[in-house]
């Protein structure tokens, strides 16, 4: 039986399968194809986990706390964290426990990091709840994996939220400056948010949504 996933969406994909990438072929996503656009072929080849034999998923401190915000935000779940008790990594303990939570597929995340997440989280549904947007968490799933096929390319792509009449894709982002105007000069544009949105509908496009 084939490991590989077919065409579709797809539900409680774990992420690490997602970035190994399960198509049958070695697919694009809207993360490599910023990555040819905004540097080369050569980088994109380098940062694909198919193409090149000795990539490994980039780990980074900084990404923790967008990662666990994430996860309890879309996914209500706590679990897929660790809480490393002390005030930094400085300490061997600390980074050894630090490296034991990625190799058990978890966000490692200090105490005081843990209180900025819930605040986080906490103000991100009160916003929400505020707009047109109110009570969208409770009609939809999160993290849906979109595999799909144009003519002998493959392509997949992972919508953060997706709702159930797949009319809706909520995509979300932690930054240190959400001011609209800041914002879309900054990070839409330079991080490939826009390039993002775009990939998404045409994913959802292509699988027979709306």
């Amino acid at each position: 039986m084939s490991d590989f996933l077919p065409a579709g969406l797809h539900y409680g994909i774990p992420s690490a399968r997602y970035h190994a990438d399960p198509c049958e072929f070695p697919s694009a996503s809207a993360g490599i194809l910023q990555t040819l656009m905004s540097w080369s072929p050569a980088h994109a080849w380098h940062a694909h986990p198919r193409l090149n034999l000795e990539w490994k998923p980039e780990e980074a401190d900084k990404f923790d706390y967008g990662t666990a915000a994430h996860s309890l935000l879309l996914e209500g779940d706590a679990s897929n964290f660790a809480v490393i008790d002390a005030d930094d990594y400085r300490t061997k303990d600390a980074q050894n426990a630090r490296k034991d939570a990625r190799v058990a597929g978890r966000t490692p995340i200090l105490p005081h990091q843990l209180v900025q997440v819930l605040m986080m989280v906490d103000i991100a549904k009160r916003a929400v709840e505020k707009t047109e947007l109110a009570g969208i968490f409770a009609r939809g799933k999160p993290e849906v994996t979109a595999i799909w096929q144009e003519r002998e390319l493959w392509f997949r792509s992972r919508f953060d939220w997706l709702t159930d009449d797949h009319k809706m894709i909520v995509d979300y982002k932690t930054t240190t400056k959400a001011e609209p105007d800041a914002f879309i000069r900054g990070p839409l544009v330079s991080l490939g948010y826009d390039l993002r949105a775009a990939f998404y509908l045409r994913g959802l496009r292509a699988l027979g949504g709306p």
